[in-house]
C-alpha cells in the first residue's frame, strides 16, 4: 500500500501488509470538512486553568498555527488533541469519529501523529530504524510485535517508508548514523520523519523549528507545505513567527489558556489584543 504525503516532490510512504494494519478504521474526511475538530476543550491542573474552552478545526490540506506566549496552554492543548492528556470538558473528533475518550494510541491508529518539543528517540538505533518505527505505529499489533514478526515484504515496505520520510525532511544522508549522535536540530527533523512515516491524516507538530538553523527552518517550511499539499491536516505549535506567518492558512492565538484571536496571518497581525499579549512584545 503506498500513500503519498507530498506536493511537487511526492513522498511515497509504503505501508505493511494486513499483519500490522495501517488502514485506519475511520473514513477519510472530505476536503471541505474538518479532519480534526475540537470544541470547548478545557483542562485544569488543580486551581490552574491551562486550557479554557478552546475550539479548533483543521481541514485536510490546511495548516493551522497555534501560537501564544510561554505558559499560554499550547502544548497542553496539543496533548488534549493527541489524547496523551484527558480533557476535563469538551470534545475531539477525527473526521466523523468522536475520539474524546480514546487514548493516544487509538487516535494514532485513526491517523493522528505527533512530534514533541524534546525529541524522544532511541539513541541506540540508527536514524533509519527510528524513522521506520513510525510506519509501525499505526498497526493494531503495536511496534513490538511488528518488529518481531514482519515478513520480508513488510520489512522492505517499512524501510522504504522510513527512507522516503528521511528524504523529505532532508536527512537521508544520515540514515546509518546512530540517532544519539545527531544534533538537536537533526533530532527534531528525525522526530518529524518518524511521524510522517506513519502516513498521517492529522499531524500535530510541537515546536518543530526549535534548535534548527536558518536553512533547516526554511527546509521545514517546504516540508510542512508539501505534507499539507498531500491532504494532511496540520496543527503547528511554534514560536518561530516567520515560519508561522509563511506556512499557516489560519492562526489561533492562546493567552492564559483561552483563544484571544484567530484568522488568517494578516488578520492576526492586525489584532490589537494579540499584539498586546504576544506579537507586540
Amino acid at each position: 500500500v503506498a500513500t503519498r504525503v507530498s506536493g511537487p516532490a511526492p513522498i511515497a510512504v509504503a505501508a505493511a501488509e494486513p499483519a500490522v494494519d495501517v488502514v485506519p478504521d475511520a473514513p477519510s474526511p472530505e476536503p471541505d470538512r474538518p479532519a480534526l475538530r475540537a470544541e470547548a476543550l478545557s483542562r485544569r491542573f488543580g486551581g490552574l486553568v491551562a486550557v479554557d474552552g478552546v475550539d479548533i478545526a483543521v481541514r485536510p490540506g490546511r495548516i493551522v498555527g497555534l501560537i501564544g506566549p510561554n505558559g499560554a496552554g499550547k502544548s497542553t492543548c496539543l496533548s488534549l488533541l493527541a489524547g496523551s492528556l484527558a480533557a476535563d470538558a469538551g470534545t475531539v473528533a477525527l473526521g466523523d469519529a468522536d475520539v474524546t475518550r480514546l487514548p493516544a494510541d487509538a487516535r494514532a491508529r485513526l491517523g493522528m501523529t505527533r512530534t514533541f518539543q524534546l525529541p524522544r528517540l532511541p539513541a541506540d538505533l540508527t536514524v533509519l530504524e527510528v524513522a521506520t518505527l513510525g510506519a509501525y505505529r499505526r498497526g493494531r499489533s503495536g511496534p513490538l510485535r511488528g518488529l518481531l514478526t514482519p515478513t520480508a515484504a513488510e520489512r522492505a515496505g517499512m524501510a522504504r517508508a522510513g527512507r522516503d520520510a528521511l528524504q523529505l525532511v532532508g536527512i537521508a544522508h544520515l540514515a546509518d548514523a546512530p540517532a544519539g549522535t545527531l544534533s538537536t536540530g537533526q533530532q527534531k527533523l528525525l522526530e518529524l520523519a518518524r511521524a510522517l512515516a506513519g502516513a498521517p491524516r492529522v499531524l500535530l507538530a510541537d515546536e518543530p523549528a526549535g534548535g534548527l538553523d536558518g536553512d533547516e527552518v526554511a527546509r521545514l517550511g517546504v516540508v510542512l507545505r508539501r505534507v499539507a499539499a498531500g491532504g494532511v491536516a496540520v496543527v503547528l505549535v511554534e514560536h518561530e513567527m516567520d515560519l508561522v506567518m509563511d506556512v499557516c492558512d489560519e492562526i489561533v492565538v492562546l493567552s492564559q489558556g483561552r483563544v484571544i484571536g484567530s484568522g488568517s496571518p494578516a488578520d492576526v497581525r492586525g489584532n490589537q489584543e494579540v499584539l498586546d499579549a504576544y506579537l507586540g512584545v
